[in-house]
């Protein structure tokens, strides 16, 4: 066992328009094309930078190293999103898991996020700790 640091997977992001960043996160067994259906009112809003990475694993971005869980995806996140957005103020808009990872997005970089759009999020991990309405 080693105590080297490993290897962070480099996203594979896809961006267009000027503007604020605006960092679209998707969600599981999708990869970032799940929320482009958003870019055409996103750009017609105008302002906005559209920053759609592949999740780690998805999509054209490799999978993190084992191990490779919650935790650690959560952590790629957030290094991914300070790579893509430097240090300028952004928003996140994110579907399903990228709910929940959008939200560590937000504990992380508190003072960078200027909004955050959830769109079916994971709330809790945990389905024995959800609350769901009924079908």
């Amino acid at each position: 066992m080693t105590d080297a640091p490993r290897a962070r997977p480099a996203a594979h992001v896809v961006r267009r328009g000027e503007g604020m960043p605006l960092v679209a996160l998707h969600g599981n067994g999708v990869d970032h094309r799940m929320l482009l259906g958003l870019d055409d009112v996103l750009a017609a809003s105008g302002g906005w930078e559209r920053i759609y990475p592949d999740l780690a694993g998805f999509g054209r971005t490799p999978a993190l190293d084992a191990p490779g869980g919650l935790p650690e995806l959560a952590d790629w996140t957030v290094a991914t999103v300070r790579d893509v957005v430097g240090d300028r103020p952004f928003a996140l808009i994110a579907s399903s898991l990228g709910g929940l990872l959008a939200r560590h997005v937000v504990a992380a970089m508190p003072d960078q996020v200027r909004g955050l759009a959830l769109l079916a999020p994971v709330v809790d991990p945990v389905p024995s700790r959800r609350s769901l309405p009924p079908f």
